[in-house]
């Protein structure tokens, strides 16, 4: 799997109120990945956002960082 050494950085972000749900299981998927981080809103910080080429969002992560700014 060279594409998983080599590809693109992609952060994962989860909301906070996701941690007990999914954000145990993202987090260890997370340290299996080389080119995958993973974060929850609560976390997230502008040096995470710029250090990775692509950024996907859960639905609730997206609703509380529009949330947030708006």
């Amino acid at each position: 799997m060279k594409a998983a050494k080599t590809g693109v950085r992609t952060l994962l972000v989860f909301a906070e109120s996701e941690l007990a749900a999914v954000g145990t299981q993202l987090v260890r998927t997370g340290f299996n990945l080389q080119r995958l981080g993973v974060t929850h809103t609560g976390a997230l910080d502008v040096k995470d956002v710029v250090g990775y080429e692509r950024l996907i969002l859960t639905t609730a992560a997206n609703e509380t960082l529009a949330g947030s700014a708006g």
